[in-house]
């Protein structure tokens, strides 16, 4: 047999050292590569959800119409439409003479300026983060309807809960801007009088003011309280008008019988929606609260104009605990749910607008007045 050296062994056992070595050293550097790769996908990823994230809120991106649910209110919360999660914390800013706030315990004044804690119906409830709401100024300017320092007489005790059934209205595909007229032929349907949003939309006032945009920004365009802002049907290319001129056209078809609420407590809500009155309210699309680079100001032939491209008006139909009902024209829903808080905060923020009515009108009166309609516009 075959005797091996020493000097052999030598060899041998310094190849198997460098083998191993250097397979060794290897899979440590794979392994740091393959980590690193992980890393930089995570911070990609990351860094890409908050570029999207920001590009999203950029003030002239304009909401996109939430998904249909197809189904009916739930107390889990709200339904029928993709949302955003979080809140902020800060309103912009309105000179005091022009607030819209007021303590829920009595009426607001007409332009008062107080800035109280929220008591009440409008506290935060079990159901939303536990934060204490402040009454800030809203920095939506709209002319203030409920002026009455005297809280009227109550009711009686409210129910625990109500949801009026009233027929939902799409705005799409025809009117992508137009959820203000067709809140508002939900509530002449409730009525009993039949009129199209579309119809609406060809009666609402309009703003004249045409729009001009410098380096991608608004700096001058019509004023939401005298009439319809740009174009209904040019999802890009329009806004919105307020409580004044839809609390006008609804009188074209009601009379005297329009109730305008506009700076109302939210217990009015509450007290119309009791006595079996729906209410076109103004919030956003999202129903929470907007922070500032939500808002932008341009300039109107009436003075600066403060407002949000998430600007949404529905038809308030119910209440419970921790809810309120909304058919919403965003998505078509029916008594979609929606926290009651950020509802209210979001309602809040766009001036506590509210349109009504004073009474329900019976069949025969609903009859009257639409023919009557007919007759003065035909």
């Amino acid at each position: 047999m075959k005797r091996t050296s020493h000097a052999s062994l030598r060899r041998a056992r310094r190849r198997r050292f460098l083998l191993t070595s250097g397979f060794a050293v290897t899979l440590a550097v794979g392994l740091v590569v393959w980590q690193s790769g992980l890393l930089s996908e995570t911070t990609a990823s990351a860094t890409g959800r908050t570029a999207a994230a920001q590009v999203r809120r950029q003030p002239d991106k304009r909401r996109r119409r939430p998904a249909r649910s197809g189904g009916h209110h739930t107390d889990a919360g709200r339904v029928g439409g993709a949302r955003r999660t979080g809140t902020a914390s800060r309103a912009g800013a309105l000179p005091a003479h022009r607030s819209n706030t007021s303590a829920d315990s009595g009426h607001a004044a007409k332009g008062s300026a107080a800035t109280t804690a929220v008591t009440g119906d409008d506290a935060p409830v079990s159901d939303v983060v536990a934060a204490v709401y402040t009454a800030a100024a809203s920095p939506v300017v709209v002319p203030q309807q409920w002026a009455d320092p005297t809280p009227p007489a109550p009711v009686g005790p409210l129910p625990a809960s109500v949801d009026l059934t009233v027929p939902a209205v799409d705005q799409w595909p025809t009117l992508p801007n137009g959820c203000e007229v067709t809140a508002l032929s939900m509530l002449l349907d409730f009525e009993g009088i039949k009129v199209s949003n579309v119809t609406l939309a060809g009666e609402i006032a309009r703003a004249k003011t045409p729009r001009q945009v410098v380096n991608g920004q608004t700096v001058r365009w019509g004023d939401p309280n005298n009439g319809f802002v740009g174009s209904m049907r040019d999802f890009d290319d329009g806004y919105g008008v307020y409580n004044g001129p839809i609390a006008a056209l609804a009188s074209r078809y009601l009379g005297t019988d329009v109730d305008d609420q506009t700076g109302c407590r939210s217990s009015v809500l509450w007290d119309d929606l009791a006595s079996g009155r729906p209410v076109v309210v103004w919030t956003n699309v999202w129903f929470e609260y907007l922070p500032s680079y939500d808002w932008e100001t341009w300039q109107s032939d009436h003075g600066p104009i403060t407002a949000s491209m998430e600007e949404h008006a529905v038809l308030l139909v119910g209440y419970s605990a921790h809810h309120v009902y909304v058919n919403n024209p965003e998505n078509g829903d029916q008594s979609e749910a929606v926290p009651k808080s950020s509802f209210l905060a979001s309602w809040r923020q766009f001036g506590r607008q509210a349109v009504t009515v004073n009474t329900n009108l019976p069949t025969s009166m609903a009859a009257t007045a639409a023919a009557a309609q007919q007759t003065t516009v035909g």
